[in-house]
């Protein structure tokens, strides 16, 4: 299959990708998160992206989002539709526990996981 082949095969689907992190987050899973997208909105898909607000690795949320509850925005051809969340001062080993248990109780139909919150990953 050539490169201009493969840039069809997801025109008129819409992905849905969950994650706690996404750009403008420059480390962690964010970046790859991102990359993701971009590469599913270049592919040509629908790509609408359920995130948290920037807030790592400095555990401060940027001041842009800091008294919204939630924010929709577009980066680079992908809809992304932010949800205001608690953020500690710094990462415990309890705090994750219950993110993860609380990720894992999610339902749908997930096609792929990335990065230590269950990323998620779905389309139609």
């Amino acid at each position: 299959m050539s490169h201009d082949n493969r840039r069809d095969d997801l025109s008129g689907r819409h992905v849905a990708v969950v994650g706690m992190n996404y750009a403008p987050e420059p480390t962690g899973i964010a970046p790859y998160t991102a990359g993701l997208a971009e590469m599913l909105v270049e592919a040509g898909a629908r790509v609408t992206v359920v995130t948290g607000v920037p807030h790592y690795p400095t555990w401060t949320v940027d001041p842009e989002y800091r008294w919204s509850l939630r924010v929709r925005e577009r980066r680079h051809g992908v809809d992304v539709i932010r949800a205001r969340h608690f953020v500690p001062r710094r990462q415990s080993v309890g705090s994750l526990h219950v993110r993860r248990r609380r990720a894992r109780a999610g339902g749908g139909h997930c096609v792929g996981t990335t990065g230590h919150l269950g990323c998620g990953v779905w389309w139609g």
